[in-house]
């Protein structure tokens, strides 16, 4: 019974596949960080991630989370002092 749910699943995935779904790049694929986590990394207080992150326009991938490449842009702004 339970190999019959991974055989839909292994259908959908290649249906998926197929159709061009998978490889593509998108917010919700990308590795994320939180807020929180980020700002202990750097030694700051979640507020200074936040404030650097609404200056650059950064939006959230959503539950405090931001994706990875938004976070090397944060790192480096507070890396280079501004």
């Amino acid at each position: 019974m339970g190999s019959r749910k991974w055989r839909k699943y292994d259908e959908q995935e290649a249906a998926r596949y197929l159709s061009g779904g998978v490889g593509k790049v998108t917010a919700s694929s990308l590795k994320s960080i939180s807020v929180s986590s980020l700002a202990r990394e750097l030694g700051v207080d979640w507020r200074v991630v936040e404030r650097v992150r609404s200056e650059l326009k950064i939006g959230n991938t959503g539950w405090g989370e931001i994706d990875e490449p938004s976070a090397d842009r944060i790192r480096h702004s507070l890396s280079s002092g501004i």
